[in-house]
């Protein structure tokens, strides 16, 4: 049985908000075990959201934090300070290349693959996790 190490990008997490168990999806997905992680700088990037007073992300990202969701994955520590979840995730995944980004990101996407990182990404037309 194989084991994935997913890497969670913050737009995976605001799913969860619009009724998407994205645990399950991610386990069925995937055959095998699947252990989920996140950078701080992707927390960092909640927190900012979750301070917005309004809008759809706000709201999504103080769900997560009030829900307390985070605490099912592992939040790993980058030394990218001042940069963005997405250059962080940029980084990491490309010095461990053991780590399956999930990302709904377009232009992360592309930006990953141009560096040869694994990425699965969910299309809302499909309704469902595959490799992006």
């Amino acid at each position: 049985m194989s084991k994935y190490k997913l890497l969670i990008d913050t737009n995976v997490f605001l799913l969860l908000y619009e009724g998407v168990d994205i645990f399950e999806e991610l386990s069925r997905t995937l055959e095998g075990s699947v252990e989920l992680y996140t950078l701080d700088s992707v927390i960092n990037e909640i927190r900012r959201l979750a301070s917005t007073r309004s809008g759809k992300k706000g709201m999504g990202a103080r769900m997560l934090l009030n829900w307390n969701i985070l605490s099912k994955v592992k939040v790993l520590k980058t030394d990218c300070r001042g940069c963005s979840a997405d250059e962080a995730i940029l980084r990491f995944a490309t010095e461990n290349p053991e780590y399956i980004v999930v990302t709904m990101d377009s232009e992360l996407r592309k930006r990953l693959k141009d560096k040869s990182v694994k990425v699965l990404t969910r299309w809302r037309s499909r309704g469902r996790f595959s490799q992006g």
